[in-house]
């Protein structure tokens, strides 16, 4: 019953149990050695041996096993009597020990290997978790992050509607501003128009004395100065306003630049000035642009040089530096030997009301707008205002623009020229003057009296 028991456990692999079982069944087979037949119990005796060693094996009781085994090899030795028979059971007792040993070899190797498994898993667990801590860390921080730029967003965008609140308000006072300088300017003309008007008219009379007529000339003097201001403010306004936009007529370049010219005798003769003109022959009789911006680029020019210039030659030059069929790539240059410009002075004089230090035409102080509005008016043909100047060496401003050749006004002047009749406007010519302004009135009527025009004068158009 003990030994039934026993292998029962080892099924179960409580193999202390089992053992005590076979130690019991072999401890009651030894004793009933002499009451039962001895040859089968010394043949139960080596399988109970058999068994106990295998359960030492198992619960890796090496000796203990070993001991069993030779147990049961003694008990089977005492049931083979023969001594062939155990010499064989021996050999077979000792192939077991071997195998034994080999596999409990196997067994330890397998078992180190286990152990090194596991620490390598133990340590993949721990580089895992560190792995997860890293990763929270950094959700926590990026989270944090998350909510600052948030937070800061929602300032930025509170600030950039206050900023809008604030640039609308900039803009529409700026608006207002340039507003309230454009009509002013414009009511300011039609009387200073006047005074110049009238001025001259008086100027013209030969009943003035010397003192009256010098005090005339100072007067139409302010009257101009305060003209051109006015004119150049206008004109300030409408290029930070973006009204400005190029008309594109058929100009003859030539004889542009000659009314230009001639516009400036008398400023030409109060400064002892001579002026020299060069067109370059091969330029196109006929070009298409704004003659009104082209003339006010090239009067600015041409009168900031009269202006700075005594006893002096101003030059006025245009080439042509490349053209093709429709187009032709102009430059023009005003040259002078004037006071010149200091190179620190370069870029300044181009701001708005900037004038120079060193003027030294004392009898008038400019606006500080002309060349301000010459280096817009060039922009917006594409091209770049240049200066070249030295203080005391005079100065050269120069700028290269790109216009449209105008070739059926050239070949209708070519068809014309032979059949062109010139026609002076003298008397019998009428005018019709549309003016709303009485005192404008007065001044253009007597104006065109005095070049024997007839005219006739109405309020509106």
């Amino acid at each position: 019953m003990s030994y039934t028991f026993g292998l029962y456990f080892v099924k179960k692999e409580s193999y202390n149990l089992a053992n005590n079982k076979f130690i019991d069944t072999s401890r009651l087979l030894k004793e009933c050695g002499s009451e039962i037949n001895a040859v089968k119990c010394n043949l139960l005796l080596s399988k109970v041996y058999k068994k106990l060693s295998t359960s030492y094996a198992a619960l890796d009781k090496t000796d203990e096993a070993y001991s069993a085994l030779m147990s049961h090899n003694e008990a089977r030795e005492q049931f083979f009597n023969a001594e062939k028979i155990k010499q064989e059971q021996i050999a077979e007792s000792k192939l077991l020990i071997a195998n034994y040993k080999q596999e409990a070899a196997s067994a330890i190797q397998e078992k180190l290997v286990q152990e090194k498994i596991s620490k390598r898993i133990k340590l993949l667990n721990i580089g895992f978790i560190f792995v997860i801590i890293i990763l929270m860390v950094s959700f926590l921080v990026i989270y944090k992050n998350f909510k600052s730029k948030q937070k800061l967003s929602n300032i930025l965008k509170v600030r950039n509607k206050q900023l809008e609140i604030s640039k609308n308000e900039a803009e529409k006072s700026s608006e207002l501003k340039t507003k309230f300088i454009s009509n002013v300017t414009h009511e300011l003309r039609t009387p200073l128009y006047g005074v110049v008007g009238l001025t001259s008219l008086l100027l013209n009379s030969k009943d003035l004395s010397a003192t009256d007529t010098k005090y005339l000339k100072s007067l139409k003097y302010s009257g101009d100065y305060l003209l051109n201001l006015v004119n150049d403010i206008l004109q300030i306004g409408k290029m930070e306003s973006e009204k400005v936009e190029l008309k594109n007529v058929s100009v003859n370049l030539r004889t542009l630049i000659d009314n230009i010219i001639n516009s400036f005798q008398n400023g030409l003769v109060e400064n002892n000035n001579q002026i020299q003109v060069t067109i370059d022959d091969t330029i196109p009789q006929f070009i298409k642009c704004d003659n009104v911006r082209l003339s006010q680029i090239l009067i600015n020019l041409i009168g900031n040089s009269v202006k700075f210039t005594e006893n002096g030659k101003i030059c006025v030059r245009v080439f042509k530096v490349n053209s093709t069929d429709d187009k032709v790539l102009l430059r023009f240059e005003v040259e002078d030997n004037g006071s010149g410009i200091d190179k620190e002075q370069h870029k300044k004089i181009f701001e708005n009301f900037s004038q120079l230090h060193e003027n030294t035409n004392i009898n008038y102080q400019g606006t500080g707008l002309g060349l301000a509005i010459v280096k817009n008016l060039v922009e917006l043909f594409d091209g770049n205002l240049e200066l070249e100047s030295e203080l005391g060496k005079g100065s050269i401003f120069s700028f290269n623009i790109t216009l449209s050749i105008d070739n059926e006004a050239i070949k209708e002047s070519i068809e014309k020229r032979s059949k062109k009749n010139i026609v002076s406007l003298n008397t019998g010519y009428k005018i019709l003057v549309a003016e709303d302004n009485k005192i404008n009135q007065i001044v253009t009527k007597n104006l065109l009296n005095k070049k024997n025009f007839e005219c006739q004068i109405v309020q509106n158009g």
